[in-house]
């Protein structure tokens, strides 16, 4: 079995990590589920977060209800978003995450 470490480092947003800042990384983590649907970023809202998928998948579109257009659609272990916001403080950019 894989550990955490092992799985994180092997994601390419974290590959210039060692283990001891990987094991750091997964301490302070949580482990979030969404259900298909549900928003998780939001466009002009604030957040600290970086969201790295395990599983499933995710689309981010654009717009609002009807006029959305999709952006991107995530969908393999190791795929992120919201890591911009872990750089400034400002609020997400434009485009969601379902």
């Amino acid at each position: 079995m894989v550990s955490g470490v092992e799985a994180l480092g092997s994601f390419p947003l974290m590959s210039g990590m060692g283990e001891d800042e990987l094991g750091a990384f997964l301490r302070t983590a949580e482990e979030q589920t969404y259900n298909v649907g549900e928003c998780i970023i939001e466009e002009g809202k604030p957040s600290d977060c970086l969201y790295i998928l395990v599983a499933g998948g995710v689309v981010v579109t654009k717009g609002p209800g009807d006029d959305q257009v999709m952006i991107n659609i995530l969908e393999q272990c190791g795929d992120f978003i919201g890591e911009i916001s872990l750089i400034d403080i400002l609020p997400h950019s434009p485009g969601r995450a379902w």
